[in-house]
Parts: structure tokens; C-alpha cells; sequence
């Protein structure tokens, strides 16, 4: 039976007050983009928060894929909860787990604009474990970027102990059948954001594992640097030169270590490649047993 989650086409949308399912009742603006408002709303049985997402655009299939990606990570732990999704006054929605600030807001929030390299690697250790998570489910998800990874409410300081999640799934691909047989090669057009991106994303070629690997890659140099070197291209035959230089030149060697072997090993693979996720993990492992600094990113 297939359980494949499929909207037809509506206009209008949500709205505040709006009460969804007899139970979760829209209560205030959250942010939104050009996809999708998120709105926080109250389980009314409960009284618990909750996170609304509405399709705010005529793109068909958004929201099917992020309903669709998240019923199959139920049980990780670096996935909301799906509480419910459907239709009212012409829109559709989703309600999951409120979940706290994005890795943008905190950087932005952070006393010097970065984190330190520790606290960066005990995220990107989870990063890791939670892109693992969505390729066994079968799914690449295309658009990795500070702002589509979020931490708990609940978080420490240096994020020892802060568990992440990863949202924002509209640009997710399946690449494996439900019985994990890898689908047809397909070249797609483009998904996802250019500075994160992989080369593979940027030239439209079949995309793999790697390629939200490279993301994680990318976010993780944000977050220890507080930029990007390529931030300030305006062309993408300029971030792909600036990229280039980047990985040849001093900036790279003065990261830590183990990001370098991370590096090393990355560029070593290509779309069909199936990563030895333990692998990538203990390279970065490497960092956090060596002596480098754990600091409050907190103002």
C-alpha cells in the first residue's frame, strides 16, 4: 500500500485563530519564506506548544515532501514529531514540535559572530548523525544551511549536551526505494542554497549522499569562522572560483584537524558513493579530544 502523502492545488490560506482538527489552534506568526509560513500554535487538549507550517505558494508538492520525509525519520532523534497535516480554507498544513533557534540566530546572537571550534564539532558531530539518518530513510535533503538546523528548547551553552534537528524539508529528494535499492540516475534542476551547495547541486548533476555531506561541510566552516569566504560572490562562476581557492589555500590548513581530514575524505567520493558515516564522525572526534577551547556562545 502505498502511504505516499499527495495535495491537490489550493489558493487561500491559513490564518490566525484558525483552529485546525478541532485542536491545534493558530495562535502567532513565526517566520515564512517563499514556499511556507510557520506559525506557533496550542494543542488545545494539551495546552502544548506546537509549530504550524502552511503552504503559503503555489509549488504543488512542497509540503508533500516535507510530510512525506518527516513521517519516515519518526523515531530519529533529530526530527520533530508529526503530529498531523490536511487542509482547511484552502490551504495546506502541517503541525509538528516547536522546536528552538535556528544555527543562524545563534551565530548572529553569539558575542563574536562564530562559534568556537569545539562547539562547532559537537554540532557537527550531530549533524552528521542526523544526514545519516535521512539518507537510511532514503532521502537527500538538498538544502543544508545554518538556518535549517535547529537546536531544542532546551540547550547548554557550549551544546555538549543541546540536541539538533534538521527542518525545512521542501527540497528533499528520494534517491532509495522503500526496499533501499538506489533509484535511477536523474539529472534535476536546481535545489537549495548556492552558497551551501555542492558543486554537483550548482552544475545540476545527479545528486548523492555527498552532496548533502558538502553542506554540512560548508555550514560547519560558517559557524567557526562566522562567513564564508565565497559570502561576498555575486556570481556563481565567482563561488565556484572563490571555492576553489579556499580549498587550496591557507584558510583551510589553519582549520582544525580533523576538519581537514573530513575535507580529505569528502572529496574522495561522488554521488554514488555510500559514506562510512562512523568514519566521518571519529575524524571529527579527533578535535574534540585534542585541547581545543569550549566557551559559552551565549551573550
Amino acid at each position: 500500500m502505498d502511504n505516499t502523502v499527495r495535495f491537490t492545488k489550493n489558493k487561500e490560506h491559513l490564518a490566525e485563530d484558525d483552529v485546525l482538527q478541532g485542536r491545534y489552534k493558530i495562535s502567532s506568526y513565526i517566520n515564512g519564506g517563499s514556499y511556507g509560513a510557520v506559525y506557533q500554535g496550542i494543542d488545545q487538549s494539551n495546552e502544548k506548544s506546537v509549530a504550524i507550517k502552511v503552504n503559503t505558494s503555489n509549488v504543488e508538492n512542497f509540503l508533500e515532501r516535507e510530510i512525506n520525509l518527516l513521517r519516515a525519520l519518526q523515531g530519529s532523534k533529530h526530527a520533530g514529531k508529526l503530529y498531523g497535516f490536511g487542509w482547511l480554507n484552502g490551504s495546506h498544513y502541517m503541525v509538528m514540535d516547536l522546536l528552538g533557534p535556528n544555527l543562524s540566530e545563534l551565530v548572529q546572537n553569539s558575542a563574536k559572530k562564530r562559534f568556537s571550534q569545539k562547539n562547532a564539532i559537537h554540532l557537527a558531530i550531530q549533524m552528521l548523525e542526523a544526514v545519516e539518518d535521512i539518507h537510511n530513510a532514503g532521502y537527500l535533503h538538498c538544502d543544508l544551511k545554518p538556518s535549517n538546523i535547529t537546536v531544542g528548547l532546551k540547550q547548554n551553552s557550549d551544546f555538549s549536551s543541546s540536541n539538533i534537528y534538521f527542518v525545512d524539508f521542501g527540497s528533499s529528494l528520494q534517491f532509495k526505494d522503500k526496499d533501499g535499492n538506489r533509484l535511477a540516475a536523474r539529472n534535476s534542476t536546481f535545489r537549495g542554497t548556492l552558497k551551501y551547495a555542492s558543486l554537483n547541486a550548482i552544475l545540476e548533476l545527479e545528486l548523492g549522499p555527498i552532496d548533502d555531506l558538502w553542506s554540512v561541510f560548508f555550514t560547519i566552516v560558517k559557524l567557526m569562522l562566522g562567513y564564508l569566504p565565497w559570502d561576498g560572490a555575486n556570481s556563481l562562476k565567482e563561488i565556484i572560483e572563490m571555492r576553489q581557492r579556499f580549498f587550496s589555500g591557507q584558510l583551510l590548513s589553519e582549520l582544525p584537524k580533523g576538519l581537514n581530514i573530513l575535507y580529505d575524505k569528502l572529496k574522495n567520493m561522488n554521488a554514488r558513493t555510500t559514506p562510512n558515516y562512523n568514519d566521518l564522525k571519529t575524524a571529527l572526534q579527533f578535535d574534540l579530544n585534542d585541547k581545543l577551547p569550549v566557551m559559552s556562545e551565549m551573550q
